[in-house]
């Protein structure tokens, strides 16, 4: 099992390392930051902000699951999860996997 609350880089859990992940708050870019502040108000980046938090979420998947034939439950406990990956490109591969509850 593994909760974290920034696990979308620099953790490899291989194999039986890790079975069960939960995401308790999507990644959003944090919009107190000057640069996201800026690329939001000053150009309207909004598919960016979208892109980078679906990128996030795969990220934090990819924890767990490391290989074609390794495998992990992951469940998201933030109900803006559809929301987020509703705005942007997300690969077929990740939407298919999806099963809501």
């Amino acid at each position: 099992m593994f909760f974290s609350p920034a696990a979308t880089d620099g953790v490899d859990l291989p194999g039986d390392e890790c079975r069960w992940q939960a995401l308790v708050k999507v990644p959003y870019p944090q919009p107190s930051d000057p640069r996201v502040r800026f690329l939001l108000d000053e150009h309207s980046a909004w598919n960016w902000y979208y892109e980078i938090t679906s990128q996030g979420v795969q990220q934090a998947v990819g924890r767990g699951v490391r290989s074609m034939e390794d495998e992990c439950s992951f469940y998201v406990l933030d109900a803006s999860f559809f929301d987020a990956l509703g705005r942007a490109s997300v690969p077929s591969w990740f939407s298919d996997a999806i099963i809501e509850a």
